[in-house]
């Protein structure tokens, strides 16, 4: 939470990034893997892409020799009811959600824990979905859930108030006065809060 952004969102991604990196250094030759992904027709646009960053063009050489004899087979084949266009359930996605919703019930868990209370208090802050995905989980504490939505609507508060200042200093008016440090940062934070981290979220 000291990094000042949501902490879910910093978890279900620390997670991914150790999902893709185990798949091609162990993964990429389990042949249960193997064949769930040829099934599923390789991975989602997003987690394709992610994939690609992290280099290892034989672990891609593997996966996409495979991909691309299925997509030979099966397109030319007029009789063939399988769309190889389409995802239909990418391996990644299934991991993060599975992350996320364990996250963000961890979270909801831990808050009635003090110190971890004041480490929210103090630095961070939930995106717009976790908070809400927090208050659609069944059973829950509602006392705790009122807390930590009452403690994020404060810290909106304040997002809007630099968000509204960037606006203000934005005027002809204005803007001989300085962007504070936290201004300087608004803008870019709240498409976070309001959408999660890049691929966290459809």
């Amino acid at each position: 939470m000291k990094k000042g952004g949501c902490p879910i969102c910093d978890f279900v991604e620390f997670r991914l990034h150790q999902a893709l990196e185990r798949f091609l250094d162990e993964g990429i030759n389990t042949p249960h893997t193997r064949a769930k992904i040829e099934w599923t027709n390789g991975f989602c646009n997003y987690h394709a892409h992610r994939l690609l960053t992290l280099g290892d063009p034989l672990s891609h050489a593997i996966l996409y020799h495979d991909f691309i004899n299925n997509v030979m087979k099966d397109v030319p084949d007029k009789h063939s009811k399988t769309d190889r266009s389409a995802h239909k359930e990418c391996f990644f996605c299934n991991i993060q959600k599975s992350n996320d919703d364990d996250y963000t019930k961890a979270f909801l868990e831990f808050y009635d824990n003090r110190d971890f209370e004041a480490q929210y208090e103090e630095n961070g802050i939930l995106c717009v979905p976790h908070l809400v995905a927090i208050q659609h989980i069944r059973f829950s504490n509602k006392k705790t859930v009122k807390r930590i939505v009452d403690t994020t609507m404060e810290k909106y508060k304040n997002l809007n108030h630099h968000l509204s200042e960037i606006k203000r200093k934005s005027d002809y008016r204005n803007t001989h006065e300085k962007w504070s440090e936290e201004e300087k940062d608004a803008w870019k934070k709240a498409v976070h809060i309001f959408n999660s981290y890049p691929g966290i979220r459809p």
